[in-house]
């Protein structure tokens, strides 16, 4: 019964894409400005002139013409008049782990051939990486020191739609605790996610069932965030958990600092619940990316 809901979860996900496809390219038009983010983690904004099979042709403002190859190009989109009228929002650097929220994933992949290392807490060091355009594969494991047993985990992803108005994705967290003294046993979370939204401001909803050895948890686990650029470098984000099976609601709420080769998220955990469970510690990560 629980894998039958499985199963409906990823077709209600799965239908939308195949019904909701976009364009892969901007249309060639002189009258529009889009804007392009790029798998380098930059942003071009201007008219496209022309395309062919490999490349398009983009003339900026000043009137440089760039030519941009497909394979770099990770998403556009359309750029309104009051929007390409705001100097200060002629170029943002893209933020190259969009793929994630703090710790939930966004509907986004990372993008093909790039590779991440992430560090949470100290001691949760983590790699991702984009095998093709639309699927990412994402690992790691605990480094508690003095401790006999250690969690890893594994967690691959499939975008089945990657649009300005929502992408849609579906993944599984794979974990289990490895050691000298570790019992067998497993446990993670199928899920189905989407985001709404451009790269500058998108909520994302996350909706999984979780399982362990023992089978199927017949609630669903669901994730909520939102993120917002402020500036060419800087990132709000924020992130609720509801749990089957406690009342407690997790929230991590902080700030993303986006750098060329390494960028940090800065905030506060929060564990706010029904029984009166309440506090807070401060969240740290950073991701080395190339």
């Amino acid at each position: 019964m629980h894998r039958t809901a499985l199963l409906l979860l990823l077709w209600l996900v799965a239908v939308p894409a195949v019904r909701a496809q976009q364009p892969a390219l901007p249309p060639v038009d002189t009258s529009q400005v889009v804007e392009l983010w790029l798998s380098d983690s930059t942003s071009l904004r201007g008219r496209v002139v022309a395309e062919d099979l490999a490349s398009l042709m983009l003339v900026t403002a000043a009137g440089v013409r760039v030519t941009v190859p497909r394979t770099s190009l990770v998403r556009w989109q359309t750029v309104t008049p009051a929007q390409a009228s705001t100097p200060a929002a002629v170029e943002w650097r893209a933020d190259p782990n969009e793929s994630r929220l703090f710790l939930a994933h966004t509907a986004r992949p990372v993008p093909k051939g790039k590779f991440a290392l992430l560090d949470y807490l100290i001691f949760l060091p983590v790699a991702s990486y984009g095998v093709t355009d639309r699927f990412s594969l994402t690992g790691g494991m605990s480094l508690l020191p003095f401790l006999p047993d250690q969690l890893v985990y594994v967690a691959p992803k499939y975008t089945l739609l990657q649009s300005q108005p929502a992408s849609l994705a579906a993944g599984v967290l794979y974990m289990r605790v490895v050691g000298f003294l570790s019992a067998p046993g497993y446990a993670g979370i199928a899920y189905g996610v989407t985001t709404f939204g451009g790269p500058k401001s998108a909520a994302t909803v996350l909706v999984g069932l979780p399982f362990a050895t023992g089978g199927w948890e017949s609630r669903p686990l669901v994730v909520v965030g939102g993120e917002s650029r402020v500036s060419s470098r800087v990132k709000l984000l924020a992130e609720v958990w509801r749990i089957p099976g406690t009342d407690a609601v997790p929230t991590v709420v902080g700030v993303r600092l986006i750098g060329t080769h390494v960028s940090w998220d800065l905030g506060l955990f929060f564990l706010p619940g029904s029984s009166g469970t309440n506090g807070f510690l401060p969240w740290a990560d950073f991701s080395i990316h190339w």
